[in-house]
């Protein structure tokens, strides 16, 4: 016998035996949980998520120059891209609405509200980043998220 698959055979007989009750139950709690994290960082904050971004890139690469204009239209951008990706909230109508067909349509509107927000954003960055100098873009690569 493969030692691969004797390990996984000793770990697979090592796990608790779950009932499709408890594996259903689990996942209503994980949807549960996963929408209301989603909804709290996007839709219920009171202070637009992308400023402490803007604002750590601002400390890391030291915008200068000829950086500045473009730095200025990312700032603009980010506002913008952070406001069409609120328009993808689901209203409390929407919410209510927990059938299967519900919940994809409150998917499929949030995700193309975050693909406008995404070709609003990327222009803009793209064009700060071609400003930057190799520094600063070695910077940038090990800044964490």
């Amino acid at each position: 016998m493969n030692i691969r698959v004797f390990y996984a055979a000793v770990v697979l007989a090592a796990l608790p035996t779950v009932t499709m009750a408890e594996m259903s139950q689990s996942n209503h709690e994980w949807h549960k949980h996963h929408h209301s994290w989603n909804k709290m960082r996007i839709c219920e904050s009171t202070e637009p998520l992308y400023v402490k971004r803007l604002m750590r890139l601002e400390y890391t690469l030291s915008p200068k120059g000829d950086q500045l204009p473009s730095f200025e239209a990312l700032k603009i951008a980010s506002q913008k891209a952070f406001d069409a990706r609120r328009s993808g909230c689901p209203t409390q109508e929407e919410i209510r609405d927990q059938s299967p067909l519900g919940r994809m349509n409150i998917q499929e509107k949030m995700m193309t509200a975050n693909l406008e927000a995404l070709k609003i954003y990327k222009p803009a960055f793209a064009a700060f980043y071609s400003k930057l100098d190799d520094a600063q873009k070695d910077r940038l690569r090990w800044m964490n998220s």
